[in-house]
């Protein structure tokens, strides 16, 4: 895993009790600036879903 980016962190907390698109809009900003940690795959099963919404 990469070094955690405590500064984006501080910055950048997940709201509290947060909508999914709250959480996906996070967790892509997060995959951007820090990916300390991988994103769960049930949001990255969510965003396939809506890719796929989109192609129709």
């Amino acid at each position: 895993m990469k070094k955690l980016n405590a500064e984006w962190h501080r910055n950048n907390k997940m709201p509290t009790n947060p909508t999914l698109e709250q959480k996906l809009e996070w967790h892509l900003a997060h995959t951007k600036y820090c990916a300390c940690r991988p994103m769960t795959q049930s949001l990255i099963d969510e965003m396939k879903k809506r890719e796929g919404l989109d192609k129709k």
